[in-house]
């Protein structure tokens, strides 16, 4: 996408800009694959644009700040171009992009800015959506897949997981999960392709779950497959743990 926006960007009028999807590609947020992959470019309000095969065109209320350029081409902001994905993807994908937004790892923007545009954002159909992934942002996250967990547990009722926190036993570093109840001592991790592509990764992950075990924390290891459910078996093993060890709340699960 960054190059098809290069190969365009002398033909874009000097009103123009790229948003939405096509600025969520140069931000390098995380977005579903089956996602429209024309150039989204935008024009301020009352400005003409111009229609061209394979650009979806859009007028936006925008102020001047919520411009910049990124690798050189005009681009909404990284907290606009959040607030602009509303209307493209759904809840769960949302957030993911939110948490790219904010990861403490490479942060584009604040919570406070990221917020501030949420509300006063001029798009009333998205709004709902945006203010209510608002609440579950968060910089700690490290993949999407994560987030997508983490999401579900939250609306499934469960208590809401540290993420990525170092857990330690009396002045010893245990590891650092990526999700983890620590009133409960449970813990879920996420096993990504790279534990197939990566062995050595894979060995050291294997070796944090005796670790974690042997002070008193259980492990739940998740993969791929527990987000095609919808994570319903996932989350009711998660539920029936906590519940062993004094949790009393969703007991519908």
């Amino acid at each position: 996408m960054l190059d098809l926006a290069a190969a365009y960007l002398p033909r874009l009028p000097d009103h123009g800009f790229f948003s939405h999807l096509t600025a969520a590609a140069i931000w390098g947020l995380p977005l579903p694959p089956s996602l429209d992959t024309r150039l989204h470019v935008s024009y301020p309000h009352r400005v003409r644009s111009v229609r061209t095969t394979g650009v979806v065109g859009h007028h936006l209320v925008i102020r001047p700040d919520e411009i910049t350029e990124v690798h050189g081409l005009p681009v909404t902001t990284s907290e606009r171009t959040w607030a602009d994905l509303a209307t493209h993807v759904g809840f769960e994908d949302l957030v993911a992009a939110g948490d790219r937004v904010l990861w403490r790892r490479d942060p584009l923007s604040t919570m406070d800015a990221v917020a501030d545009l949420a509300r006063r954002h001029p798009g009333r159909r998205g709004r709902p959506q945006r203010l209510a992934a608002l609440v579950h942002l968060c910089d700690r996250s490290d993949s999407p897949p994560e987030t997508k967990l983490r999401v579900r547990i939250i609306l499934a009722g469960l208590p809401r997981p540290s993420v990525n926190e170092d857990v330690w036993d009396h002045g010893t570093f245990v590891g650092r999960p990526d999700l983890s109840f620590p009133d409960y001592r449970e813990l879920v991790e996420y096993e990504g392709d790279g534990h197939r592509t990566d062995r050595e990764q894979w060995m050291r992950d294997v070796a944090r779950v005796p670790r974690f075990e042997g002070v008193g924390w259980h492990t739940h290891r998740a993969t791929a497959l527990d987000l095609r459910d919808g994570s319903r078996d996932l989350i009711a093993r998660v539920a029936g743990s906590l519940r062993t060890k004094g949790w009393s709340g969703a007991r519908g699960l």
